[in-house]
């Protein structure tokens, strides 16, 4: 990490009975004006005849995926997510925009929470601290990372 950039740590989590073939969440620094100037979080489970779910855990129904964004520090935004079903004859993709603002530190590696995206394709903003951070230091035992 150089000395203008920092790193935030947190968790999607999906309703496994959704089904969805593909999570895809975008986000991008505020105020950023070019619509090319974006980064994509994929979530895309391997799939045969069903979805396998292979998160970093499962949590009941949620399926949790962790994810780290290394920038420059800053105000950014998760601003949109794309879902995608897609069967033997149908294939549909939904973009539904969110609005989750998060600040990138200088130096410092900080939680910013669970995005638990709901069955019924709504989302919610969730601290699961202490789930995730206990799990984040059995994966990465020298991570020190600020709640």
């Amino acid at each position: 990490m150089t000395n203008d950039e920092g790193i935030v740590i947190g968790a999607i989590s999906i309703d496994k009975r959704n089904y969805a073939n593909g999570v895809y969440l975008y986000y991008s620094q505020q105020n950023e004006t070019d619509e090319k100037k974006f980064d994509i979080i994929k979530i895309v489970p391997p799939q045969t005849f069903y979805v396998h779910y292979e998160p970093d855990l499962f949590d009941e129904y949620k399926a949790v995926h962790y994810f780290k964004i290394k920038k420059p520090k800053g105000k950014y935004s998760f601003f949109g997510r794309k879902v995608v079903h897609h069967g033997v004859q149908q294939y549909t993709y939904l973009t539904y925009p969110i609005d989750f603002p998060f600040e990138i530190q200088s130096g410092k590696i900080k939680y910013i929470g669970e995005i638990n995206f709901k069955k019924d394709e709504t989302f919610e903003i969730n601290d699961k601290s202490e789930r995730d951070l206990n799990k984040l230091k059995e994966m990465f035992p020298t991570l020190i990372i600020e709640k």
